[in-house]
């Protein structure tokens, strides 16, 4: 057995919430791809502006068939800071759009950053 660890940075997929711009009305917003292979383990939204609107975000992930949820609570919300759920570290057997989801009003007016963290397998930076 080896004693050696191959390492491995995080990826970060980082995307900017833009109220009354790339999620202002009610509806679902492709915002990018996390790839087959990935593992995501963790993840956090960061509110900078408060959002103006009675409206709700949720942060998900589609794979084309099903859309799982990653925030318990609405992103748009004047919490600075808010957790992802990581429940999701498994293997992605295929890509997996992230989504965000504007409901119940639109949004016009408010900033957040959402920020999804994952791993390769198979990847290593590092040789330990």
């Amino acid at each position: 057995m080896s004693d050696r660890l191959d390492c491995q940075y995080p990826l970060v997929a980082e995307v900017i919430l833009n109220g009354g711009d790339n999620v202002s009305a009610v509806g679902t917003y492709d915002l990018g791809v996390i790839p087959a292979g990935a593992v995501i383990v963790g993840g956090w939204y960061a509110v900078v502006d408060t959002f103006t609107g009675t409206g709700t975000i949720a942060i998900k992930i589609d794979d084309g068939t099903t859309q799982t949820s990653l925030n318990a609570a609405d992103a748009g919300d004047a919490a600075a800071i808010g957790a992802l759920d990581t429940g999701l570290q498994t293997t992605l057997a295929v890509p997996h759009t992230l989504q965000a989801v504007v409901a119940t009003a639109a949004l016009t007016d408010g900033k957040a950053k959402v920020y999804v963290q994952y791993l390769i397998e198979g990847r290593a930076h590092e040789a330990g």
